[in-house]
């Protein structure tokens, strides 16, 4: 029984050290979507202001 706890007890560890890891890694992957996101946008209006006002 004891081997069991133990092994409860390593695979609480690694899902903690998982979870800590995951956590940056997702705010990191959610910026970088907004960022594209946001940069696209900003291109596509661009390219639609130059269409509606050429120079």
């Amino acid at each position: 029984m004891r081997e069991r706890a133990t092994e409860t007890r390593e695979k609480e560890i690694l899902m903690q050290q998982y979870m800590s890891l995951a956590m940056p890694l997702m705010a990191v992957a959610g910026l970088g979507v907004a960022f594209a996101l946001g940069l696209t946008m900003y291109r596509n209006g661009r390219q639609k202001e130059k269409e509606n006002h050429p120079d």
